[in-house]
């Protein structure tokens, strides 16, 4: 057997006037040089790179100095997050218009993507796996852009609240959430309305660490320090997330329900007790879209670092004091610095926990926005 000559080895080249079929690549079945082999060049080896901006504060926007630099704490890497960001940060009147463009975009290359998939019946293997490939590269980074895109309609959310994302609270020690203060109104009665923000309150009954001293979420010592876990706190957040996704959704099925059927929903008495007679299962535990939950987790990563981490360390450490109760074996290890740790006031510990759960309660009405716009990936197919 004859090795198939290299294509561009001098001898093979065609003479000047010479006929291009006669090129040895164009009747070696491998086709080791094709438009698709191309086209993975620009996916792979050129990936779309951040472009740099110059962010300067505008004195004319007064209370806003917090977003000079960055509307939350999560780092975007696609070119659509980085346009939608600048521009949030540059001109936010501009903002929704730039998202439906960014999402139309997203949506043909969608469409663009799912009539390739699609291969020809003369297709050999090797380029079957090249245009998978390519494909998988797109939907991956198309996947990071919906997600960046619906990050940052949560963000100028909270712009419009008034209320900055807190700062990262990954390197333990005394939290500094901010220079900007963060009303409690804000967070509160300007985003939930009366039934839900009674479930609110609810929640962060359940949510405040148990025998605390000095810690009351009713309001009552909320100036005492306490020092808590790095992981229980961004567990305590990342469940607010998921709880305030929740309680929007609920929010608008009970009130749909309401209307269709009022007769068989007037025995609910609040909208917690709705929630808790929906039982655990899909509706309380996943978000209904893939892009909304790389959202939610982007946020909590961004403040307290990799969860599962810290659950691994906090085990790790725990599992040497075998011989006392878990709760003091913890307090120790937190007191020691033995575990990560982070150091905040108890109203500082209710803005986190309300920021969490408006934070889920936004990306539900993001993501239901951005249904209208796009084709987001179901959770559970």
């Amino acid at each position: 057997h004859q090795p198939t000559p290299s294509p561009w080895a001098a001898p093979n080249r065609p003479a000047m006037g010479q006929r291009a079929d006669s090129q040895p690549w164009r009747q070696c079945k491998r086709r080791p040089c094709t438009l698709l082999a191309a086209t993975a060049l620009l996916v792979l080896a050129a990936r779309p790179q951040r472009p740099c901006f110059s962010l300067a504060a505008d004195p004319g926007r007064p209370g806003e100095a917090a977003w000079v630099q960055q509307p939350g704490p999560a780092e975007l890497q696609s070119i659509p997050g980085q346009r939608a960001k600048w521009l949030l940060l540059e001109n936010p009147a501009l903002f929704e218009d730039d998202l439906e463009r960014e999402f139309s975009t997203l949506g043909a290359d969608l469409k663009q993507g799912s009539a390739e998939e699609v291969p020809a019946e003369t297709e050999d293997l090797d380029t079957a796996l090249l245009r998978k490939r390519i494909q998988e590269v797109r939907e991956s980074d198309r996947g990071r852009a919906v997600s960046e895109l619906l990050y940052l309609m949560v963000c100028n959310g909270f712009r419009e609240l008034g209320a900055p994302l807190a700062n990262p609270l990954k390197d333990g020690g005394r939290a500094n959430l901010g220079v900007v203060p963060v009303s409690d109104e804000a967070l509160t009665s300007k985003l939930h309305s009366p039934v839900a923000l009674e479930a609110v309150e609810e929640h962060l009954q359940r949510s405040f660490p148990s025998g605390t001293p000095g810690l009351d979420p009713s309001g009552a010592n909320l100036n005492s320090l306490v020092q808590l876990p790095l992981f229980s706190l961004g567990q305590a957040y990342a469940m607010s997330v998921l709880y305030g996704y929740v309680l929007r959704r609920a929010e608008s099925r009970l009130q749909l329900e309401r209307t269709l059927q009022p007769e068989q929903s007037a025995g609910q008495t609040s909208l917690q007790s709705y929630i808790d007679n929906i039982g655990p299962g899909e509706f309380q535990d996943t978000m209904v879209s893939l892009e909304a939950h790389v959202a939610a987790e982007a946020q909590v990563s961004a403040v307290f670092g990799d969860l599962q981490l810290l659950k691994d360390e906090l085990r790790e450490k725990l599992s040497n004091q075998r011989d006392k109760a878990p709760a003091e074996a913890l307090q120790q290890a937190t007191a020691s610095g033995e575990v990560a740790s982070v150091s905040l006031a108890g109203g500082e510990l209710r803005r986190l926990l309300l920021e969490a759960v408006a934070f889920g309660s936004l990306l539900r009405t993001a993501e239901t926005k951005a249904q209208q716009m796009y084709d987001l990936t179901p959770t559970i197919r």
